[in-house]
């Protein structure tokens, strides 16, 4: 991930494109959740980690003008963030997977295709004894209900087994 700035020295980070913040919440008031809000949240939480994807790679590209690399380490957490909040939404995880396809072929384009390694991250098991979680239903939905703290988050408790 391409963030924060500070982590680079100051003649590079001036050059970066300031990393949005967090402009949704991702948890969730305690009690029932309805379709409507849900889907309200998720529109949002999409669009947020749709925005962050891109500006990542203004910034690598931004980084990748100015500097000559042996070696690249790009992480967008986006797709990870979207598996796990809107996996249930095929049309959302789609253009997030084409987002991200999109990344990786321009990669090549700059960099040829033998010097871009691409890895995935991990996967998810369903909760089991003692975990911070439960299964629930929204809807027609199957989702993790988990609980930090004061904070209540709702995530994907299934993944598809077709765009992992």
């Amino acid at each position: 991930m391409l963030y924060p700035q500070d982590a680079y020295p100051p003649a590079l980070a001036d050059g970066l494109e300031p990393y949005p913040a967090p402009g949704c919440r991702y948890d969730w008031p305690p009690g029932p959740v309805s379709d409507e809000a849900l889907g309200e949240q998720h529109a949002a939480i999409f669009s947020e980690f749709m925005e962050r994807g891109r500006v990542s790679l203004r910034n690598l590209h931004r980084l990748l003008d100015g500097l000559t690399p042996d070696v690249v380490i790009a992480y967008w957490h986006f797709l990870d963030s979207i598996q796990h909040h809107l996996l249930y939404d095929e049309g959302r995880t789609t253009a997030a997977y084409a987002l991200a396809d999109g990344f990786v072929g321009e990669l090549c384009d700059r960099l040829a295709p033998e010097r871009v390694v691409v890895v995935s991250d991990h996967g998810m098991r369903l909760p089991g004894p003692g975990d911070n979680g439960k299964l629930v239903q929204v809807g027609g939905l199957t989702l993790l209900e988990m609980q930090w703290g004061e904070r209540h988050y709702q995530s994907s408790g299934v993944h598809s087994d077709r765009l992992l």
